[in-house]
């Protein structure tokens, strides 16, 4: 596994082009089984977890092609309906298949979903909802067994509000007989975004972005040419990183809208924050001041996949600060790391409590899940010192070159290859 080394130190400035989010092109990637003819997706950022929705969908006979950021897929061929046990397991947002097969072929096999450990993320939702739309589906042996004829819409009332439920939800709506109602729908931007993908492909999807989603059933869908919208939380983490370092950036191609909830924070923490259009601007005081008090909420919410960056932020800052998690339950993994490097955290259940230091101190890290990971590498840049990160394969599955973006803006890190 590759190791970050990291000298720390140098402030960082300069411009940053944001790529495509993560978290709109996997569901995506799955709705595109639904479109004959096929589907052309720009803007893709290269990420070890879109490889892997690749290698999964290639597995069902897609044939598909990437290159400079472009997918064109095919789905013409599709044969399989059964997905390996290991496959799965390799992506957390494999379960998006299920939705796309089941209204595509009628069945859906699989094991269970894998991803990063940062707490429960059961799927019962997702089988609650497919249930709904007139899935058989039975869970024996380790596998998820599904079958239906042509689903049929249904009024969907979430428990609790979740994004990959919702999302698979919307594909299998969108080729289900009649009218689906999605009540307590996730509102995250990428929600908005397969929407945008879903409608362009022909479907009639109403609501995406509030709490209910109204969908009106195709008898089938057309293949589009769709370019994936600027990922907010690899923008959050370069902003995050900039700042630890007291430096200067513009973001271009930034989901300024999007962000208004991380920028807030940077905005509460000293830093001077601009967005307009496309693009960021933020210049970095030369000592951050504590935020205060942030708590994670589905969105419009401050987005639990800037948590751990923004823990960083307050290990260096001004005063105390305190963190409340509400979503997952093990996304504090990275404190017992910042408190190697001398950070004063004290964890009491789903509360973080955080006394700012002047300087944190390089030492040999490990990343335990992807957001953690790039919490650690912002540590280990305003950090005395070098350090060394281990566990990249993380970091990789959601950020495209992470090491070469930041080495772009003046950092001082290597990539160290491991056979």
């Amino acid at each position: 596994m590759d190791t970050y080394h990291i000298s720390g130190g140098n402030r960082l400035e300069g411009s940053c082009r944001v790529n495509g989010a993560k978290n709109a092109v996997l569901p995506i990637l799955a709705a595109s089984l639904m479109g004959k003819g096929g589907s052309r997706i720009k803007n893709c950022p290269g990420l070890s977890d879109v490889y892997a929705m690749i290698s999964i969908l290639e597995s069902t006979g897609c044939a598909i092609d990437f290159k400079s950021g472009i997918i064109d897929i095919s789905p013409k061929n599709i044969q399989n309906a059964e997905i390996s046990e290991e496959l799965m397991s390799s992506l957390r947002s494999s379960i998006f298949l299920m939705g796309p097969m089941l209204a595509v072929c009628g069945e859906f096999t699989a094991g269970y979903p894998g991803g990063c450990a940062i707490g429960s993320r059961p799927i019962d939702m997702h089988i609650y909802a497919l249930r709904i739309l007139g899935a058989e589906i039975e869970e024996t042996d380790g596998k998820i067994r599904c079958r239906s004829g042509r689903l049929t819409g249904g009024e969907i009332k979430f428990p609790a509000v979740s994004v990959g439920a919702t999302e698979n939800a919307m594909m299998a709506a969108a080729l289900a007989q009649g009218t689906t109602v999605i009540k307590n729908a996730a509102r995250e931007p990428e929600i908005a975004e397969l929407e945008r993908f879903l409608n362009c492909m022909g479907a009639s999807v109403k609501g995406a972005g509030t709490g209910t989603i109204t969908i009106e059933g195709r008898k089938d869908l057309q293949g589009c040419e769709f370019s994936v919208m600027p990922d907010r939380i690899e923008a959050g983490t370069i902003l995050a990183a900039v700042a630890a370092t007291g430096g200067e950036v513009l973001l271009t191609e930034a989901p300024v809208r999007e962000m208004k909830n991380i920028t807030k924070v940077l905005r509460k923490s000293g830093c001077h924050v601009h967005g307009e259009g496309s693009f960021i601007y933020m210049k970095a005081p030369k000592r951050l001041r504590s935020a205060g008090y942030i708590e994670t909420n589905p969105y419009p919410g401050f987005p639990t996949d800037m948590q751990s960056q923004i823990m960083t932020l307050m290990c260096v800052s001004e005063g105390s600060g305190v963190i409340c998690e509400n979503i997952f339950e093990q996304r504090f993994q990275t404190a017992p790391y910042l408190k190697k490097m001398g950070a004063d955290i004290r964890i009491d259940g789903k509360y973080a409590f955080i006394k700012g230091k002047e300087k944190l101190f390089g030492a040999r890290l490990r990343a335990e899940d992807l957001r953690g990971g790039a919490a650690l590498v912002i540590a280990a840049l305003c950090a005395q010192g070098e350090s060394y990160i281990e566990n990249v394969c993380l970091i990789d599955r959601g950020y495209d070159k992470l090491d070469m973006m930041l080495k772009n803006l003046g950092a001082n890190i290597q990539r160290i290859k491991e056979e």
